[in-house]
């Protein structure tokens, strides 16, 4: 069983992607797990984030995953 920790990771990742994706799904659909412990901490994760806050991460998490090769100098 994983930590805690690491479902509200995983909740705050997927709002990212979620909004990334531009869907706006109900997240007690998309929660990996039925453990009603472990759904809450998956929820707390997911509303951990909104606002400006969320479009700033989902702005980094892309320009991540850009790969930009223009070398500097």
């Amino acid at each position: 069983m994983k930590s805690y920790p690491h479902y509200v990771k995983r909740g705050r990742e997927a709002r990212i992607s979620t909004y990334q994706n531009g869907t706006n799904p109900d997240p007690q659909s998309i929660c990996p797990v039925g453990d009603p412990t472990l759904v809450n901490e998956f929820l707390k994760g997911w509303h951990s984030i909104s606002g400006v806050r969320l479009e700033a991460e989902a702005r980094i998490a892309n320009t991540a995953k850009t790969n930009r090769s223009n070398p500097r100098g």
